[in-house]
C-alpha cells in the first residue's frame, strides 16, 4: 500500500507490516495499537482511507493523552514498553480509550455511507478558514486579537470555537503548529535552531526552545540527536538483516 499524506489504513491482528519513505521526505507516521472484538472491524480489512478534519483532531487528542499517560518514548519505534508516567491527570488511559474509540465510529461511517458522515462530522466552516490562515502564516507572529480581526469577529467568539470544537485555545493551537513545522525541520533541513527560530516568527530563541522543550520534553537539539539516532538504528538494522 502507498499512503498519501493524511491516509491511514487498518493492519488485521498479527498481520506482518512494516514502513517504507522515499528516503528524501521524512514521513510523519503514527501507530496506534489496540484491541478490539467488534465485528464491525472486518470492514477496515484491506481498506486505505482520507482522514478528515475532525479524525485528525482525535488522533491528536490520543497522542496528547498518550504523552500525559506514559513517561515512555512515544518516537521510538523500536520502544516495545509503555511506562505510566507519574503524577500523570486522572482518567488519561481512558480517555484515549474514548477517543480511539470515536475515531473508529466515525472512521466506519466513512467507510459504510460516506453522505451520512459528512452530514454527522461537519465541521465549522469558519473553523477551517482560520486553521488555514493559521498555516499561512505560521511563520508570522499572531495574536488572537489579530485573527478576530482579520475574520472580523470578536475574540470572545474564536475562544468558543476552538474550545467547542478542539478543546484548545487559539494560540495554543498555533503554537503547536509551529513546534510541529519546527520539528519538521529540525528533522529535514540543516538549519540551525536560531535560524529555525526566526523562520517560525520568534525574535527570542530561548523563548522558541522552552516553548519546543514544553511541548516535546526535550529541546531542540535532543529532538535533532534522538531523530538521528532512530536514524541510525534503523539503518543498523536493515544492513545486518541484510547481512
Amino acid at each position: 500500500y502507498v499512503l498519501q499524506a493524511g491516509q491511514m489504513i487498518c493492519h488485521c491482528p498479527m498481520e506482518w507490516h512494516n514502513i517504507r519513505a522515499n528516503g528524501s521526505i521524512a514521513p510523519n507516521v503514527m501507530i496506534v495499537s489496540f484491541r478490539c472484538v467488534s465485528p464491525g472491524m472486518k470492514t477496515f480489512i484491506s481498506k486505505q482511507f482520507q482522514v478528515d478534519r475532525e479524525m485528525r483532531n482525535l488522533l491528536s487528542a490520543i497522542l496528547a493523552e498518550s504523552r500525559r499517560a506514559f513517561s515512555s518514548a512515544l518516537d521510538d519505534p523500536y520502544n516495545n514498553t509503555l511506562v505510566r508516567a507519574k503524577g500523570a491527570p486522572f482518567g488519561c488511559e481512558q480517555m484515549i480509550d474514548i477517543y480511539l474509540a470515536e475515531l473508529l465510529i466515525l472512521s466506519y461511517r466513512k467507510l459504510t455511507d460516506s453522505t451520512i458522515h459528512s452530514h454527522i462530522t461537519g465541521s465549522e466552516p469558519l473553523l477551517d478558514e482560520i486553521i488555514l490562515y493559521l498555516q499561512d502564516n505560521v511563520g508570522n507572529k499572531l495574536t488572537q486579537n489579530a485573527i478576530a480581526e482579520h475574520f472580523h469577529i470578536s475574540p470572545s467568539r474564536i475562544k468558543n470555537l476552538f474550545a467547542q470544537y478542539l478543546h484548545v485555545g487559539v494560540m495554543h493551537f498555533y503554537i503547536n503548529m509551529k513546534i510541529a513545522q519546527a520539528k519538521e525541520y529540525l528533522r529535514q533541513s540543516d538549519l540551525n535552531v536560531s535560524q529555525i527560530a526566526e523562520k517560525l516568527g520568534y525574535d527570542n530563541v530561548y523563548y522558541f526552545c522552552n516553548q519546543f522543550k514544553a511541548r516535546e520534553n526535550m529541546s531542540p537539539l535532543e529532538y535533532r540527536r534522538s531523530v538521528k539516532a532512530i536514524g541510525d538504528k534503523a539503518l543498523l538494522q536493515q544492513t545486518l538483516s541484510r547481512d
